[in-house]
């Protein structure tokens, strides 16, 4: 906040006193007002509560198979308020421009900032988010393998609302039932999403030297209509470590070699919009035709990891 030093912070009469605007054009917050006003006669609160929690579970049913679970929730909680008051203000220079035979209203400003106003807005978030997963390993001789399926699911609930009314004529009650009923505005918004996704693995080496893996999940989500709402990913990697062959070992200067080549494709989902397939009351958009899972196929054809050691001197 600005204010020009030269002009009185009170009045005589204890009123705020305010800018001459009688010589003073209003170009800019220094000669347009007196900082005391929003000091002592706004008010605004805000209110930010977050509440996290979290629970995990583990459960060994056999050596080679084992089971967990996740839960996460975040509920956020906003809350905000604004008053502008409505101070008793006048010319700083008033009582000599009465006598200089000015207009009364020309001078004693009660009414520059209008009547008091109150805005209130509130809004919630809750997600949640369960998650389980369960894995089996197995070991014969030089035969390694590993297997994993899981479900994830996340879900998001989102609510605004915000109201205002104007015409408050007491700078001491600070409810909406004490402004004008006819100048309220109201407005407010909800949105929910969700994905639920289903994927498993499976990997397979013999003896730490040819490796395979393969990997498939399912994925669905609320952005897309009943026809795209869900979308099938796999992929799968095959890998050769050649230091573990014998004609490697002769080479002591490169510790680790493997060869990897792999293949898939990813999903997206992520819009700007929680609804884009389908029309909104008031809402400007435009309808999108055939909103599905953008699908990216990718090929990593060969991946060449060298470790040399030190050279003995």
């Amino acid at each position: 906040m600005r204010a020009n030093p030269l002009n009185p912070a009170y009045n005589s009469d204890g009123t705020i006193a305010m800018p001459d605007n009688t010589t003073l054009s209003y170009t800019g917050q220094v000669q347009g007002e007196n900082p005391l006003t929003k000091m002592l006669y706004n008010e605004i609160h805000q209110k930010n509560n977050n509440i996290y929690g979290n629970a995990f579970l583990s459960w060994d049913i056999f050596p080679e198979l084992k089971v967990y679970a996740y839960f996460n929730a975040n509920v956020q909680l906003r809350d905000y308020s604004e008053w502008k008051g409505c101070p008793e203000v006048k010319n700083w220079r008033y009582e000599e421009l009465l006598a200089e035979g000015a207009d009364m209203e020309d001078v004693i400003s009660d009414g520059y900032y209008g009547n008091g106003s109150l805005k209130m807005s509130s809004a919630r978030d809750y997600r949640i988010n369960p998650y389980v997963q369960m894995e089996y390993s197995k070991s014969i001789g030089r035969h390694h393998m590993r297997a994993m399926v899981a479900a994830s699911y996340e879900a998001t609930n989102y609510d605004y609302f915000d109201t205002s009314r104007g015409k408050y004529i007491s700078n001491y009650v600070h409810i909406l039932d004490s402004g004008d009923p006819s100048t309220v505005q109201n407005s407010s918004s909800m949105t929910q999403y969700a994905i639920l996704s289903q994927f498993g693995r499976v990997n397979y080496d013999f003896a730490d030297k040819y490796l395979f893996e393969f990997n498939l999940r399912r994925d669905g989500s609320s952005r897309f209509g009943s026809n795209f709402k869900y979308g099938i990913f796999p992929s799968f990697s095959v890998g050769w470590v050649l230091t573990q062959e014998n004609f490697m070992k002769k080479i002591p200067t490169i510790n680790f070699l493997k060869l990897r080549a792999s293949w898939g494709q990813l999903g997206n989902q992520y819009s700007s919009d929680n609804f884009p397939y389908i029309a909104k009351i008031g809402y400007d958009g435009n309808y999108v035709w055939g909103m599905r899972w953008q699908q990216a196929l990718f090929r990593l054809l060969m991946v060449i990891r060298i470790f040399t050691g030190r050279l003995p001197m």
